[in-house]
């Protein structure tokens, strides 16, 4: 069965651009979950025990790994389309900035330890606004995967969210895909 030329014109995001966003959203997705690992280990740092760490770094290295792989196959998936994709650059710059998100985070994890193996204090001040930015990051994430679900159904009201005019900052999208 063949579409109609209605039928092709009807449809507003490419076959493309929706498996680079399920890519990308399953990186963020990945991201929060190192996320919330760093929220747990802000949470218990004084208590923690090294031994429990230890599991936490397991976990956000196996967690890296595998977004490692979404990426390779992300980016492989991108060179093999890239002669009929339309905003190549755009969806290449969107992946790198969610690749160093995430390098950040696993980095954050690696000076945690060091707190924890130390056996650090950590003055209650610090604990509160690290895990206050935990959970601005955590917004901003989730707003991002918000946003990239709509490139595929409705990239022009994507588009209109690039600034946030009620809060006169500008959003995620401002910064990753300008």
């Amino acid at each position: 069965m063949s579409l109609t030329r209605e039928q092709v014109e009807a449809r507003e995001g490419a076959i493309a651009d929706a498996k680079i966003v399920a890519y990308l959203d399953d990186e963020v997705r990945k991201a929060l979950q190192m996320l919330n690992m760093i929220r747990e280990v802000v949470s218990a740092l004084d208590g923690l025990s090294p031994s429990r760490f230890k599991d936490v770094l397991v976990a956000s290295r196996t967690l890296k790994e595998e977004v490692d792989k979404v990426h390779r196959d992300l980016l492989s998936y991108i060179s093999k389309v890239s002669p009929v994709l339309y905003h190549r650059e755009d969806w290449l710059r969107a992946t790198y900035k969610v690749r160093n998100s995430i390098d950040r985070l696993s980095g954050i994890l690696y000076r945690l330890e060091f707190l924890v193996s130390r056996g650090w204090l950590v003055s209650p001040d610090v604990k509160t606004s690290i895990s206050e930015l935990c959970e601005a990051v955590a917004e901003v994430a989730e707003g991002f995967r918000k946003l990239l679900n709509l490139i595929p159904t409705k990239p022009s009201e994507a588009r209109r969210s690039q600034y946030s005019p009620q809060t006169s900052r500008p959003t995620l999208s401002y910064y990753c895909l300008t």
